[in-house]
This record gives C-alpha cells, sequence and structure tokens, in this order.
C-alpha cells in the first residue's frame, strides 16, 4: 500500500511515522493540535486508514501539550490518495502436528480485511472450523459469560488422524487465498524401550517369553498366537517389562477360553453403603454374570460379581502410557471399560464388531477419531469424557443410547466428512448423551423422535440451528428444578449460545423453562402481556409486565412449561429467581398439560383448570415453606396425570374429587393440605400403588367417599388423617372389587365407621345400637393390606366381610378401643399382630366372632399374649377344634348357631319399617325393635339396620 497526503502547517516541521488498518473502529487519529486527544474521521471507498502524524518542534513539552509558541500549532489534511495492493498469507507454508497433542494453528495475515473462511483437503486427517466459540473455554455454562458474549475465532484446526492435509484461508472479500501444508504424526512419547514381536504357540506362556527378551523395557508389542487367562492377566498387570508399553497390536491373536482363574480383579466401594464389590473377569464365550454378597460387620454391604466374557472387558483399563491399541480380529467387541482411563490416541479395531460396552473409552482424553461401525447399533455411556475426540462417524444406524454417552466430549462433531452428528435412526436421546459437546454444529433427528432428555445438548455452543421433527412429545424429563441455579442449567439445549433458529412441532407436549435456557432463541421469544411463548408452550414469565395480580395465558396454549413461574424473565431478558407478585392465572380452554414447578408461588390463590386439561406435573403448586395461598380448585373431568407433590402443603384447598379417567397419580400429592374436608375417589383405573402418602398428614380431613369403580385404595393413602372418622363406599355392579392398600388408615385416630350404601354380608346383630359406629368393612373388599388401620385408635367394632381369607401383620394392630370383632367363614390366616391391639403384656378383654369352621391359621403375637376375659364365638360344631388349637384354646370359647346363618345376596334382602310386627329367631312376636339384627317375616330373613 502507497499513499500521498496534500497538507498546509502555519509552522513546525511534519512526517509521517505509522500507519495501520483499525477493523474495529476504523477511525483515522490526527494529532498535532492544541486540543488535546481530538480525532477527525475520514472515508476512502471501504477503506480507513488509522494515521499518526508526528510534529517535530521544540514547542512541545510535558506540561502543556503542544503550547507555548506565539500562535497555536495546526495541521490540516487537505486529501488523500490511497494506492491498495491486496495480500493473504500464512505464517508458515509447512508444519507438523503431532496426533493426541495441542496443536497450535498457524494465524493467517492479510493486507486487507475481510472474513476469512478456512477448509481442509482431507477432513478425515485434520479439521478446520470457521467463525466458532473455542471450544476450550470452560465455562459456557456461566450466564454472565453469556451477556459478554465471547469472541469467535476461525481457522481453529483439530488433526486427528495420522496423514497429511491442506489447510487453504479465503479472503471472501477480496478473494485473494493462502495455504499450508499439514503433516499430521504418530510420535511416541519417548525413545526408551524396545519393539518386540512375540509368537505364543503354547497359551499361558506369554509372561516366559517375555522374561526370556533381551530388553528390559517393551515399547511397543506385536503379538501372534493364542492367548488364554493367564496371558491376560500378565498384560493387564501393567508390571515389569510392560509398565511402559505405549503400541500393543493383537490383530492375528486368538483366545482359548475357559478356564477357573481371572485374568483381572477390580474392587470398588460401594455407593451410599461401607463396603466393597469385588469384580472378577473371567475369558469365557458365554457372556454371562454371577453376584451376591452379604452384609458386613460395619453394617455395609460386601458383595461380588463374577464377569464371564469375550469382549476383553477391563484388559487394559487404568494403563496410562498406552498410546496406540490394534483390536483382535477375532473379538467382535470392545468390553466395558476395556479401555478406559488410557492414553490412546489411535485405536484400530475390525469393522464388523457389533458391540461397544459402557465406559470402554471413558476417560481417554488423548482418543481423536473413532469410527463406530454400521453393526453396533446400541451403545452405552462408552465415550463419556473423552475431551479429544472429535470423528465418530456416522452414527445413524444408532437405536439406542444410554445417557451420558458422549458427555463432555467437547471436541465431537460427528462425522468429519459432512460436520454432521446424524441421529436419525434415535427415537430417544436420553439425558446429557452429548451435553457439553461444544463443537457441534449441525444435528440430524429421526422423524420418528419422540423424547429429549435434560442437558442432552447442553453447551452445544455453537450449534445454531435445529429442526425438531412433528411426533417429538417431551423436551427435558427434569424432575430436579429446585436444585436449578444460573450455573448449573439442566435444560435439553441450555446454554446453546449460537441457537437463533429453532421450530417447536405442533406435537409437542413436555418442555421445561430451562430447554433451551441462555440461547439467542429464547432471549428474542417477545413477551405477549408478561408471557413469553415458544409456539403452543407457554415458557417464562415476566412479573415486571403482570398487570392487575393475574397472569393470562393465551387461547390456543397446550403447554405451560415446567418452571413457568419459579424463574421469572426480567426486562432485560434473562432469568432471575424472584417471588411472583401474580394472585390468580387465566388458563385458556385449550390447556392440556401444567407442566412441573409450574405455579410454585406463595401469592397464587385462584386458578381455573379446564376440561380438557390432562395433566398437572409434579410439585406444579407445591411450595417448601407451606405458605401457598391456593384455594378452590376443582380437578376437571379429563384429567389423567397429577404428578408428585402437585398440591402438597396446599393448606387452603377444602375438598378434592379425583376423577374417573385418573391414569397416573402421583405420592404425596396433596400431603399435608390440612384445610381438606372431603375427599372425593372416582377413579376407575389401577394407579401405581407404590406411590405412597396421597393425602398423606392431611389432618383435617373429615370423610371420604369411594366411587363404584375405584379398584384400590392405594398404599399410605390416608396415612395420618387424624381428623378422619367416616369412610362411605358407594353401591357398585356385582364383581368389581376393592382393595384396601398397605397402611392405607396408618394412625387415622379418630376413624370409627365405614359405611357402604348396601348391607354387609355378615350378621351385625352383635353390636348393640343402631346408632354405633362399625367399621363394616364392604363386602366386595377382596384383599386387605399390612397395617392398613394401625393404631386406628377409636375403632370398637370391626366386621370382616365373606371372601376374605388373610388378615395380613399388623392390620389392626395398637386399635386400642376395639370391643368386638367378627371374622368370616372364608377366613383361614391371621399373620402377626393382626388383632394385637395393646402394646403391652395387659389384660384387654374383646370379643371375637369367628365364622371359620377349621380355626385359621395364626403366627406369634396375632393376640396379645394375655386373652383373660377375651370371648370366642365360633359355630357349635367348631368348638372342640378351637379348644385344641394353640393361640385359639386361650380364648374363653362359646357356641354361637347365628354363625351358621348363610349370607343373603341382594335379591333376597328387603327393608321394613320399624313399626311393623316381625319375629325374632325365637319364634316370639315383636311389636317394635330397639336393636337391629336378624329378624324373621313372612318366613324370610330381614336385617334392620
Amino acid at each position: 500500500m502507497s499513499f500521498s497526503l496534500d497538507i498546509e502547517t502555519n509552522q513546525g516541521e511534519v512526517t509521517i511515522t505509522g500507519f495501520q488498518f483499525n477493523d474495529y473502529y476504523r477511525q483515522m487519529y490526527n494529532e498535532g493540535r492544541s486540543y488535546r486527544d481530538s480525532e477527525e474521521w475520514r472515508e476512502d471507498y471501504d477503506h480507513w486508514l488509522a494515521c499518526k502524524i508526528d510534529c517535530r518542534t521544540s514547542y512541545a513539552d510535558s506540561s502543556s501539550y503542544y503550547t507555548g509558541g506565539p500562535e497555536h500549532f495546526y495541521i490540516s489534511i487537505r486529501s488523500i490518495t490511497i494506492t491498495y495492493e491486496a495480500k493473504t498469507s500464512f505464517s508458515v507454508a509447512d508444519t507438523t502436528a503431532v496426533l493426541g497433542e495441542t496443536f497450535k494453528y498457524p494465524t493467517a495475515n492479510g493486507s486487507g480485511h475481510g472474513r476469512y473462511t478456512y477448509t481442509s483437503s482431507h477432513p478425515e486427517v485434520a479439521v478446520v472450523f470457521n467463525d466458532i466459540y473455542n471450544p476450550d473455554e470452560n465455562n459456557y455454562d456461566d450466564i454472565y459469560d453469556y451477556r459478554a458474549r465471547k469472541k469467535k475465532i476461525s481457522g481453529y484446526v483439530l488433526p486427528i488422524a495420522e496423514g497429511t492435509t491442506v489447510i487453504t484461508v479465503v479472503n471472501e472479500e477480496d478473494g485473494t487465498a493462502s495455504s499450508y501444508t499439514l503433516h499430521v504424526v504418530y510420535q511416541p512419547s519417548t525413545t526408551i524401550g524396545s519393539a518386540e514381536t512375540i509368537t505364543v504357540e503354547q497359551p499361558g506362556t506369554l509372561r516366559e517369553l517375555m522374561n526370556n527378551l533381551e530388553s528390559t523395557r517393551i515399547r511397543e508389542l506385536t503379538l501372534h498366537g493364542t492367548l488364554n487367562a493367564d496371558d491376560l492377566s500378565y498384560l493387564h498387570s501393567q508390571t515389569g517389562r510392560l509398565q511402559n508399553l505405549e503400541a500393543i497390536d493383537m490383530k492375528d491373536v486368538t483366545f482359548e477360553y475357559g478356564g477357573d482363574k481371572p485374568y483381572a480383579t477390580i474392587t470398588k466401594k460401594v455407593s451410599g453403603f461401607i463396603g466393597n464389590i469385588t469384580h472378577d473377569y473371567y475369558l469365557s464365550n458365554e457372556n454371562r454374570t454371577e453376584s451376591g454378597g452379604e452384609g458386613n460387620m460395619l453394617g455395609g454391604y460386601d458383595g461380588w460379581v463374577k464377569h464371564y466374557t469375550d469382549k476383553l472387558d477391563n484388559l487394559f483399563n487404568g494403563m496410562t502410557t498406552l498410546r496406540r491399541v490394534v483390536w483382535p480380529d477375532c473379538v467382535k467387541g470392545i468390553g466395558e471399560e476395556a479401555l478406559a482411563g488410557t492414553g490412546i490416541v489411535s485405536l484400530l479395531f475390525p469393522d464388523d464388531i457389533t458391540f461397544i460396552g459402557d465406559n470402554a473409552f471413558s476417560g481417554c482424553s488423548n482418543l481423536c477419531s473413532v469410527n463406530v461401525p454400521p453393526t453396533v447399533t446400541e451403545m452405552g455411556i462408552a465415550f463419556s469424557g473423552c475431551t479429544s475426540i472429535v470423528n465418530v462417524g456416522d452414527l445413524s444406524h444408532m437405536t439406542k443410547l444410554d445417557k451420558s454417552a458422549f458427555a463432555g466430549c467437547k471436541h465431537m462433531i460427528g462425522n468429519v466428512m459432512n460436520m454432521t452428528l446424524d441421529l436419525s435412526g434415535l427415537d430417544t436421546i436420553p439425558e446429557q448423551a452429548f451435553s457439553d459437546c461444544h463443537l457441534l454444529t449441525k444435528i440430524k433427528l429421526s422423524d420418528n423422535l419422540k423424547f429429549i432428555g435434560q442437558a442432552a445438548f447442553k453447551s452445544s455452543v455453537n450449534l445454531s440451528d435445529i429442526s425438531l421433527p412433528e411426533g417429538l412429545e417431551i423436551i427435558d424429563y427434569d424432575d430436579d428444578l429446585l436444585n436449578y441455579t444460573s450455573t448449573n442449567y439442566k435444560g435439553a439445549f441450555s446454554s446453546c449460545w449460537s441457537l437463533e433458529n429453532v421450530q417447536i412441532p405442533s406435537s409437542l407436549k413436555r418442555m421445561a423453562f430451562t430447554s433451551f435456557e441462555c440461547t439467542p432463541y429464547l432471549m428474542n421469544l417477545p413477551f405477549e402481556n408478561g408471557v413469553r411463548y415458544a409456539g403452543h408452550v407457554a415458557v417464562a414469565m415476566n412479573s415486571n409486565e403482570i398487570g392487575n395480580g393475574t397472569v393470562a395465558i393465551k387461547e390456543g396454549t397446550r403447554v405451560i412449561a415446567d418452571g413457568f413461574s419459579s424463574i421469572t424473565i426480567g426486562k432485560d431478558g434473562y432469568e432471575y429467581y424472584s417471588e411472583s407478585n401474580f394472585t390468580s392465572a387465566q388458563i385458556p380452554s385449550t390447556l392440556q398439560r401444567i407442566g412441573n414447578y409450574a405455579f410454585g408461588c406463595g401469592s397464587l390463590e385462584t386458578i381455573n383448570l379446564p376440561e380438557g386439561l390432562e395433566e398437572i406435573g409434579r410439585r406444579a403448586f407445591y411450595l417448601q415453606d407451606g405458605t401457598s395461598k391456593l384455594y378452590g380448585i376443582k380437578l376437571p373431568s379429563t384429567l389423567k396425570s397429577i404428578g408428585y407433590r402437585a398440591f402438597a402443603y396446599c393448606k387452603n384447598l377444602e375438598a378434592i374429587t379425583l376423577p374417573e379417567g385418573l391414569e397416573h397419580l402421583g405420592e404425596s400429592a396433596f400431603q399435608g393440605c390440612t384445610g381438606l374436608v372431603t375427599v372425593n375417589l372416582l377413579y376407575e383405573k389401577e394407579l401405581d400403588r407404590y406411590n405412597y402418602g396421597v393425602f398423606q398428614n392431611c389432618t383435617g380431613l373429615e370423610k371420604v367417599i369411594v366411587g363404584t369403580k375405584v379398584p384400590r385404595i392405594l398404599d399410605y393413602m390416608f396415612d395420618g388423617c387424624t381428623n378422619l372418622w367416616k369412610v362411605e363406599f358407594a353401591e357398585r355392579p356385582s364383581g368389581d372389587s376393592l382393595a384396601i392398600g398397605t397402611r392405607a388408615f396408618l394412625e387415622c385416630t379418630t376413624l370409627q365407621a365405614f359405611k357402604t350404601y348396601s348391607s354387609s354380608n355378615l350378621s351385625p346383630s352383635r353390636f348393640a345400637t343402631a346408632d354405633e359406629p362399625v367399621l363394616d368393612i364392604p363386602k366386595f373388599v377382596t384383599s386387605l393390606g399390612e397395617s392398613a388401620f394401625y393404631k386406628c385408635s377409636s375403632i370398637k367394632s370391626i366386621i370382616v366381610p365373606e371372601g376374605i381369607t388373610l388378615l395380613p401383620s399388623s392390620i389392626f394392630h395398637r386399635c386400642s378401643s376395639v370391643e368386638r370383632v367378627e371374622m368370616p367363614s372364608t377366613l383361614t390366616q391371621l399373620d402377626s399382630y393382626a388383632l394385637h391391639f395393646t402394646d403391652g403384656y395387659v389384660d384387654y378383654p374383646f370379643d371375637l366372632y369367628c365364622a371359620a369352621s377349621i380355626p385359621p391359621t395364626i403366627e406369634r403375637y396375632t393376640f396379645q399374649s394375655k386373652l383373660k376375659g377375651c370371648n370366642l364365638y365360633v359355630v357349635p360344631e367348631a368348638v372342640e377344634a378351637y379348644q385344641a388349637t394353640n393361640g385359639w384354646k386361650d380364648f374363653e370359647i362359646h357356641a354361637d348357631e347365628t354363625l351358621n346363618i348363610e349370607p343373603m345376596d341382594d335379591s333376597q334382602k328387603s327393608y321394613i319399617n320399624e313399626r311393623t310386627n316381625f319375629y325374632n329367631l325365637q319364634g316370639q312376636r315383636l311389636n317394635t325393635t330397639q336393636y337391629r339384627g336378624i329378624y324373621i317375616f313372612d318366613g324370610k330373613k330381614y336385617i334392620i339396620h
């Protein structure tokens, strides 16, 4: 470049001392006026020139800038003439990179400015990137770094395999270009040691053959012949001549399977316990495992696992010196942890392997390239922590991945030949599968994709767009949003700094506010009345833009995202924890799902739940501190799922009806709702029995109504409902049974009565008055859970219906007010503590009526140890049998003929007015009745309630 200036000056001598282009500020400095730091802007076509003009006069001093003379000094630039000659070049023409080591790529220099584009002639040798965030940065999860917008770089080169390639740069503005040749070589880390070739003709002799070598240090080893477990044990030991082994070639090796000695033994700590599990690996073509163990003296657990494998599991695990491996052709897989923690930079294996085990390459931080063959269709956590791996080839054949399969592979691209990660064979992408893969730029997803797990592509900072297919239903499955922090993102695409273009499919049923956290896509979505929408999903809200205390979700919205109001978005577009200030929520008729943690805010008082709503997520209205103000909700009949603790500790709720179509009821869904007074159960499908404590500790609950088709009262369902005194059962069609779950009414200390709209199969004639509350278990109850009525201390009378064969352990344990119990003829067994009404060795008299003609089997402590004053009433023909049976003979046994009366079905029952004359069982005519019981009228039996 050359230039000339036409200037004039009033005094002094001026010279040009330097010039340069400034691509960022493009400004010309004119120094030399009496006004310090003044600037003058000039432009010539598209080029800017920064000129520094130096005044050589005696007038300048350190205290008065260009002053001291009789006149102010000035320079005036009248015109600039520029002649431009473009040129682009690299600092080197030829260079070498060592495989597995950090490569300092040459920089391109140019006399012009513009965008430089780099290419590699052989990307399978070295791949080059343009306009990317540096993948070697470690803090891409930090929201504050996102605000700062780190500078992107170009010309970033990653050598991945031995060979030669040409790196070319083109200036897109002027078309100038330059290139350099890059040689990628493998270089041993040390020159110490020899390269040896050994043929093992007799299996088990490898150690002996090695000991016969002159060299005491082996750097490279090539094996032929047949190896057995003893030979593998020697290789696994990494001792003696093998302690500095860098390369091993086992391509032509075969194996002798069998033997009773393991070739490797690994001991691992038991997570969460005091103890260890010992893993022994045996060379076998059976591919199976055996396991066992027992508790130890420290209260922990010691176990063992025997692995029988032909995939060489754990063979080289932890051999940090190992850098090159050629896998045996006869082994059709790479076993679990086979190469974990090694220093390998190069691996050759057969292209027909079918298996890559969990952690096979875990922590291999120098491994750059592995072409996963199409014969491998499923993979576990194989490459987690392989921070240098770039190329894994075409993964379109993969049908299943485990979580974290490629987590932490920050340089991974996928297939370097098309710069694409092809996942078109997966219908599920599990959590953290590609988390922190910083160099992913293009992803191809399957048309059949249904699920993308949490953090699946977290911190893929160079991913600019993603096409989500129709049919996708779930993005994120994050059940721990309460542990969200600003530096711990869990969203599927969180911290994807370049992600601007996303198409939300209409099929999407679930996503979280974190799904696109810290992405340009999310930040560019506009607010509509304080709510930000991604397609049909309400993603997040800005509490500062919500007027009149009401958040209104617009019509057409079908999903409210997980964490919708847990994190509020400020006017600057960033997310903060803050207390939302709205008191009501207006929900559109189109809504189908309310997400996890969606309304975890203490100010919300009212919300309409429309017909059409199908799912309420876990902890949707839950507050840990129990300060929820929510009241007056009505669950729609369309509701199918209520999540874990969805309404827990909403203390102002008064009544809840669980609708007929409910299919999932989460554990502790209404736990601690102390304001609940009535609960109506209408669900007709079998719910997960292990979702405990749905209404646990609802201490204000008084009455429960059980609908006609409820199949089960769930385990611990009303545990601790200390004010519950009555459960009503609707009449149900014949054949529709009901089960009462384990500890269903545990410690319901005021519970006294079960009432049904049809009478029990058994006579209630033993009970004194019609007003006395009775736990009359309905005839359609076919099973009772352990401790179902444990410590229900207000129950006085119990009727167990016909059909029940077992009273399980502790079912009525510590029911300390029981006076009378009636048991059916079908009963065959009473487990421990079933009718143990007290705690200690005390006298506790009660009356027991048992219609079973054969004494049921009992266990130790079925009854209390002292039965003095306890009366047992049995059918006359069974008196002697009971008197002769241990456990039963301690009662005062009486014959009761009424126990022989056969139960009536509904067609035989009639109900009469108390004023009607009728006869008792002794044939005496009565004018009225004071007691309920069985009576005779027109030759038929009648029950008076």
